[in-house]
């Protein structure tokens, strides 16, 4: 059976994490993890009021099932504008990916073009299918994330195309010469995939490029506010194709959850608007700490980030170290501390050893944690 490689190195790496804490009675201080700490939680909890409505837990709830007003608000809460498109709303944005490459299977597709970092469920999603699935990295410096021309030539040879906004694991977002190219593959009659689940709110590309019967975006709101209980994902897509998405996504989904019609609600409430914006506040402050260390000791870091997770980047060290266990090993033994690769997530190997850090993890054991590491990475 074809084993899922980023899911085992992560095992990997928990199970390090639990010999540590077996031995010193004290896990180490995982960086990277999707979740926030309990003094962000506490914090958001003391600004924020979460609004739940009365649902009908009874009744099956299916993505046909939603009000079409609910679903226009939903289109263009995320689009900026009325559109006139077909949308199916799923549990998460995992499961609408695999409803997406579904419908590229079915329209023939035979190879993806895929602009990497990448999500790792796209691969797998892919193999099911029997999609060849081809990467393309994208080269960065201090500045900016860009592609060079000659990728740029083999990737117009696609009629299919995955894109990630913002950049996995680094909050960026594409500049106007790759939107530039963008929307030179649309006018070459390309499809473009864009997978906009960790896109923070109003830096959607569909609000720059618009919405068009080769476009199909991928949302999922809450990801996007390090919200991870409750939560839906929306596929955008042209009209024609909504009889084929609502039919599969009986058989892919089943039907929708009652957190996914919290989650909804909660969506279109103030009270959604009122989390970004204090989290957005709380991360500024975590942000100018990252800046000052990063600065201290001479570490790479996407000045223009924009979202809760981030990378470090280290030059002196080989991407690979990040599949290496004896250095993982090393490091949460003399660091304390856990963290996810960037290679993992498909990052480009001259961008050297890399890890992620969910700002929304900031307390005390985080800044220290992170300043013993970024030490130790630079001593080597």
């Amino acid at each position: 059976m074809t084993e899922i490689s980023e899911l085992k190195l992560i095992n990997d790496i928990e199970d390090l994490s639990n010999e540590f804490k077996l031995k010193y009675g004290i896990a180490p201080f995982n960086l990277s993890d999707w979740n926030p700490s309990e003094e962000f939680n506490t914090y958001m909890k003391s600004k924020v009021m979460y609004y739940g409505t009365n649902i009908n837990a009874a009744n099956y709830a299916f993505s046909y099932s939603i009000e079409p007003s609910i679903v226009n608000d939903l289109q263009m809460k995320l689009c900026g504008e009325q559109i006139n498109s077909g949308s199916l709303i799923t549990h998460s944005g995992s499961s609408s990916i695999y409803n997406v490459i579904n419908w590229l299977h079915k329209c023939g597709c035979e190879k993806l073009a895929v602009i990497c970092p990448v999500y790792f469920t796209v691969e797998y999603a892919c193999k099911n299918f029997n999609i060849e699935f081809n990467k393309f990295f994208l080269e960065r410096n201090s500045e900016r994330f860009f592609v060079s021309d000659s990728i740029k030539q083999e990737i117009e040879l696609y009629n299919y195309v995955w894109v990630t906004n913002p950049i996995y694991c680094t909050s960026m977002y594409y500049d106007d010469s790759l939107l530039a190219f963008f929307r030179r593959l649309l006018d070459k009659g390309k499809i473009l995939i864009f997978d906009e689940s960790l896109c923070e709110p109003g830096k959607e590309i569909v609000r720059r490029l618009g919405t068009s019967e080769n476009v199909i975006g991928i949302y999922a709101p809450h990801k996007s506010i390090c919200f991870n209980g409750i939560k839906f994902s929306m596929i955008i897509f042209d009209k024609k194709y909504q009889n084929f998405y609502e039919q599969w996504a009986d058989i892919l989904n089943g039907c929708l959850s009652v957190s996914n019609i919290k989650a909804i609600n909660n969506y279109l409430s103030k009270s959604y608007t009122n989390y970004h914006l204090y989290l957005k506040q709380k991360n500024n402050d975590t942000i100018e700490f990252i800046e000052q260390l990063c600065n201290k000791y001479d570490v790479q870091y996407d000045k223009s980030a924009s979202g809760y997770l981030i990378s470090l980047y280290f030059p002196n060290i080989l991407a690979e170290a990040g599949l290496d266990l004896t250095f993982i090993r090393k490091i949460i033994y003399e660091c304390e501390v856990s963290l996810i690769p960037g290679i993992r997530n498909h990052f480009n190997n001259t961008y050297g050893f890399a890890f992620r850090i969910n700002l929304c993890a900031d307390n005390d054991r985080f800044r220290i944690s992170l300043e013993r590491l970024i030490r130790f990475l630079k001593n080597m």
